[in-house]
């Protein structure tokens, strides 16, 4: 991992602010610049601009950042995954230091009150667990280029969200062109916790981030994951209050028939107004086409409760 951080700030449809921060020990003299360009996207034909990136003066602490305004910025969503080439250079004088190039999209994905909002409109979370779909054989082929392909495609094509264990570079760079949002399970000790949030906030298509032990991450600190929304996986059956960390919560409904709805009723006294989304694992492996029919029916079995932020099979 580089010692690069490339977030985005204010982003309207008249203009969205991109920054870049050297996260290293800043040398002497040293300067940082690059540009952005793009938009680009699989699904369009786009007359990409060249933005340039301007440096603010170091701070006490020696920070590097620099920030590009994009006019009439084209914004990353499922249906139509616009990126921008950010090119960053660390320069002292003449001499370079260290050097970049990221993929980077503005991802208007964020929280208001129970509900996710997308481009400042409610929208609900429709996902599959890559656990879920065709039984073990994705997840033995995953390991190819085509067949993860293949399975992103699937998803696109079923506008249905993947929830992927730890999601390599590589799925997350694929699912970022092809316009697939990911729901990243994260696991581990904190050191492990914080690095990874890091890694994942550099990817358009990992717009959610859960954390699976949320002891471990008790005081976790955000900043490492910029743009990016954490959750806090819980179990229905045992809810735990919200850490004050967590944007979302996770609740994994385990038991069947009535006990569902008593124990989704518990957990959502629990957790106050907060974005649900509400996860239930199906009991056979099914096609994705499928999976996303099943999600429909886990939002109708639970539709006495009110509408969640998401539906997870």
């Amino acid at each position: 991992m580089t010692n690069f951080s490339v977030f985005f700030g204010e982003a309207t449809d008249a203009q969205a602010r991109v920054y870049v921060e050297y996260t290293a020990d800043v040398p002497t003299d040293a300067t940082l610049s690059g540009t952005v360009t793009g938009p680009f996207c699989q699904y369009a034909r786009t007359l990409p601009a060249r933005l340039p990136l301007v440096a603010y003066p170091a701070d006490k602490a020696g920070t590097l950042l620099s920030q590009s305004v994009v006019p009439d910025p084209c914004f990353w969503t499922p249906e139509m995954p616009f990126l921008y080439t950010v090119d960053i250079e660390v320069r002292r004088g003449d001499e370079l230091h260290e050097s970049d190039q990221r993929q980077f999209g503005i991802r208007p994905l964020g929280v208001r009150v129970r509900d996710l909002v997308f481009g400042g409109r409610r929208w609900v979370l429709r996902g599959v667990d890559k656990h879920s779909i065709n039984g073990d054989s994705i997840s033995r082929d995953i390991r190819t280029a085509s067949s993860l392909e293949q399975l992103l495609r699937e998803c696109h094509a079923a506008r249905a969200a993947l929830v992927v264990v730890e999601p390599d570079d590589e799925i997350c760079e694929l699912a970022s062109r092809l316009g697939v949002l990911l729901v990243a399970l994260v696991e581990g000790p904190l050191g492990d916790v914080h690095n990874s949030l890091r890694r994942l906030a550099r990817w358009s298509a990992v717009g959610l981030a859960v954390l699976s032990d949320a002891s471990a991450a008790a005081t976790l600190d955000k900043r490492p994951a910029l743009n990016l929304l954490v959750g806090q996986r819980i179990a229905a059956a045992m809810p735990a209050p919200l850490a004050p960390w967590a944007d979302v919560a996770y609740v994994e409904i385990t038991r069947t028939d009535e006990l569902q709805l008593h124990d989704l009723r518990n957990a959502c006294d629990a957790l106050g107004n907060v974005p649900t989304l509400v996860c239930r694992r199906l009991p056979a492996a099914m096609s994705i086409t499928e999976a996303r029919a099943a999600g429909d029916r886990l939002q109708r079995d639970f539709a006495p409760l009110g509408d969640f932020a998401g539906y997870i099979v």
